[in-house]
């Protein structure tokens, strides 16, 4: 009531409205007893809204503090940490993604070495069955040669349908390898295209938008209008090495438990491009087939080396991935 009357014109209104009331019946001060009971009560209410609607007070409590802020307040320490940390989660999601374009090669390089194992078995498969050949030709009478023949030729129709079936398998599984190591380079691309871009706008001194901090970065899909509508790489998919199996060792091929006893050396007769038999004064020198032999042994070894190295690229790439 002051804010309407002048503060002269109080003590006669009050005097005025208290003379009315013991006029008409009512005892004296009820007018500005009823009065203050009234203010109270719109007080009582306005504080119970404010109690029952949260929104209502986070609004009120949000103008008193942006009216108290200043204008031209710094960006806060916790907005540059989140986007320190948005800037070193896509370094991470890149490095990951590079390891894996590099397991991807290795197990291309795998796939070579395991194509040049099958053409050793198809040019030995070859070898048997001319020698198998040879040995009928030549001694077709001998009844242990006969057998030897027939073992040379069986195994070399085996080792034939042994390579043909692994051949068929390594054409499926270097298309697979080709398409997975396609997409690992385009998750790569994209990867690289985000962290330059995260990191031009740090640069630039603009925070980037930053989502909650427990959402797995890998498992987003890009929003924008050239990406595809489904995600570049997905965190249940882990490449896998094809099951080849592993290949017959020449221990198993002609082990005495797989093939009847064999005639010895000296029962063979020599082949045309074989070497005679050595004197046992003179120096030792390898047969056709120790050399033949010894190139499998290290071919093999290689191959194992191969498949180390392919799977220690495995283990960084799970390293990386829990740690992003």
């Amino acid at each position: 009531m002051s804010s309407v009357h002048p503060p002269s014109n109080a003590s006669a209104i009050n005097s005025d409205a208290s003379t009315f009331a013991e006029g008409i019946g009512f005892p004296s001060g009820f007018v500005r007893t009823e009065a203050m009971r009234m203010l109270q009560r719109e007080q009582e209410k306005a504080v119970a809204v404010l109690e029952t609607s949260p929104l209502l007070s986070y609004l009120f409590f949000t103008y008193v503090i942006s009216a108290k802020a200043a204008p031209d307040s710094p960006v806060s320490d916790q907005s540059e940490e989140l986007s320190a940390l948005k800037l070193r989660s896509e370094k991470l999601e890149s490095e990951l993604a590079a390891t894996q374009v590099a397991l991807a090669e290795a197990h291309t390089m795998v796939e070579s070495l395991r194509e040049e194992i099958q053409k050793v078995k198809v040019d030995m498969a070859e070898d048997r069955l001319r020698h198998a050949a040879d040995i009928e030709e030549r001694e077709g009478e001998n009844g242990d040669l006969r057998r030897e023949a027939q073992k040379y030729k069986s195994e070399g129709e085996a080792l034939q349908k042994i390579t043909a079936n692994q051949q068929l398998e390594m054409v499926r599984a270097k298309q697979q390898s080709t398409a997975e190591k396609a997409l690992l380079q385009t998750r790569l691309d994209e990867l690289q295209r985000r962290f330059n871009d995260v990191s031009r706008r740090q640069e630039e001194g603009a925070t980037p938008t930053i989502g909650p901090l427990t959402e797995s970065t890998t498992s987003r899909t890009p929003q924008s209008p050239e990406s595809p509508s489904t995600p570049l790489w997905r965190p249940e998919y882990t490449p896998q090495r094809p099951a080849w199996g592993e290949p017959p060792t020449v221990q198993q091929l002609f082990s005495p438990d797989v093939r009847p006893s064999e005639p010895s050396t000296s029962q063979i007769p020599a082949l045309p491009g074989d070497a005679q038999t050595p004197d046992p004064s003179s120096p030792l020198r390898l047969s056709k087939s120790q050399k033949l032999r010894a190139k499998r042994a290290a071919k093999k070894l290689a191959l194992q080396a191969a498949e180390e190295e392919a799977a220690s690229l495995a283990t960084r790439t799970e390293v990386l991935t829990e740690a992003s």
